[in-house]
């Protein structure tokens, strides 16, 4: 391997403000396998431009990130002005440049993540939530959007909003199978598994115990 590339987001160290620009960088490797910065840092993403994490298709082709747009009405409290809208940049190809909506949030009630995750190279989950009941304003996600990104035409939106008033508190992609695993908090039942594939809406699996925490890795959906 002589070089690989690295896509970078950035912080400022002395004002401690994430996301304050996303590079792509090319490191050069010899042949003690000592690395370094080969050319100039080619600039993705300008401070202000996105509002979170940003998210890569496991292709490395599209750079998923999420914005507030402050002219679309939407939850705001104080200096936290959380994510309204999904924007793409294709990394390679036709149109690598241009930057596109793919999802907005659907009310000014709620706003996108704070998760994002792809389930293949075409289709990634995010979370919609609204801000929990609290003054810690913890994020209280009440639905789950799978949006499919084809290479060509209109982007497909598919949404699973829990019901009564439960919450989603964690989900994982299954690459294999591409599905995913939810991780719901019912009111009437407590913690349930849910496997989420292209069959309709998420089935139950299995009850979980109160004290689970996270979904850490899915390859393929149980029967």
């Amino acid at each position: 391997v002589d070089g690989v590339d690295l896509i970078v987001d950035t912080y400022d160290r002395s004002s401690q403000d994430s996301y304050t620009g996303v590079y792509q960088l090319r490191i050069a490797i010899d042949e003690q396998g000592n690395g370094r910065i080969s050319g100039v840092p080619l600039p993705l993403l300008a401070e202000g431009q996105y509002h979170g994490p940003i998210s890569i298709s496991p292709n490395q082709d599209k750079l998923v990130f999420p914005v507030h747009d402050s002219q679309k009405p939407g939850l705001s409290a104080g200096i936290v002005a959380p994510p309204n809208l999904l924007k793409l940049r294709r990394l390679a190809g036709p149109g690598s440049s241009i930057v596109q909506t793919i999802f907005a949030a659907p009310t000014e009630f709620e706003f996108l993540g704070p998760r994002l995750e792809w389930v293949d190279n075409q289709r990634l989950l995010v979370t919609r939530s609204r801000f929990a009941d609290s003054e810690a304003l913890a994020p209280d996600s009440f639905a789950a959007t799978r949006i499919r990104i084809p290479p060509e035409g209109e982007v497909q939106v598919e949404t699973y909003r829990l019901p009564g008033q439960g919450s989603l508190i964690d989900y994982v992609a299954c690459r294999l199978d591409r599905s995913a695993l939810l991780v719901v908090d019912d009111a009437a039942v407590g913690l349930m598994l849910l496997a989420w594939d292209d069959n309709g809406e998420p089935r139950p699996l299995y009850r979980l115990p109160s004290l689970f925490a996270a979904a850490q890795l899915c390859w393929q959906t149980p029967d």
